[in-house]
């Protein structure tokens, strides 16, 4: 899952997307910064984790089989991951 590593942001700017539309997929959809999941997720971060968007490869969203989502990245391994979508 690595190499499906997009776009490094925070649980700040991920959560401002959610609330003030600017993801126009998210948009209306605040369970994400809302869910029991998406908490856990957050609780498991700690001070030098990363976290990344992630997107499976092109032809993955071919087949009818693509994911993407937020991924936490501690010591260069991603640990855990949020999907958000999933074809």
């Amino acid at each position: 899952m690595k190499s499906w590593l997009r776009i490094k942001t925070t649980i700040e700017e991920l959560e401002a997307e959610v609330w003030q539309g600017k993801n126009k997929k998210l948009r209306g959809k605040p369970m994400l910064v809302q869910s029991e999941r998406w908490e856990k997720f957050k609780a498991g971060t700690q001070e030098n984790d990363e976290i990344w968007k992630f997107s499976s490869p092109g032809e993955m969203w071919k087949n009818l089989c693509g994911m993407a989502g937020i991924a936490l990245v501690s010591g260069g391994e991603v640990v855990d991951n949020y999907e958000r979508f999933h074809n």
